[in-house]
């Protein structure tokens, strides 16, 4: 049987956070600092355009949210809201441990990462600039 993305996760995962019905996780401009995995739900991914805020993703179970900052180094501000689409459950990530993974990568494969995270960031603002 394959094993899922939170299953892979779920050995750093320090704590449990719970979320109900369009619960906000965190807004677009909030500090920083906490990597989640999705254990149960979706969490709906939303960007402030030209029409307010809109839906631009919704991710499920064994997705991670709020990873721009750490594989960033230093995008300390939220760049997304994250709003529980029901019920759900979000496990906390284990900073220490999830940088002393990371920095044992290497520095070509954590600039890669970087990298991405950066696209994902620009793809995310370009797309909510699309509303009209």
């Amino acid at each position: 049987m394959e094993e899922n993305q939170s299953d892979i996760i779920y050995p750093y995962v320090i704590d449990e956070q719970r979320f109900g019905p369009r619960d906000i996780i965190f807004r677009e401009g909030d500090e920083g600092g906490w990597m989640f995995v999705i254990l149960e739900g979706k969490i709906a991914v939303k960007k402030q355009s030209p029409r307010g805020l809109v839906k631009v993703a919704v991710l499920r179970e064994g997705d991670i949210l709020g990873e721009s900052g750490f594989l960033t180094a230093g995008a300390s501000r939220r760049s997304i809201t994250a709003q529980a689409e029901g019920h759900a459950v979000l496990g906390v990530l284990d900073p220490d441990r999830m940088s002393f993974e990371f920095s044992s990568l290497p520095p070509k494969i954590r600039a890669i990462l970087g990298g991405l995270s950066r696209r994902l960031r620009r793809t995310t603002r370009d797309a909510a600039a699309l509303v009209r």
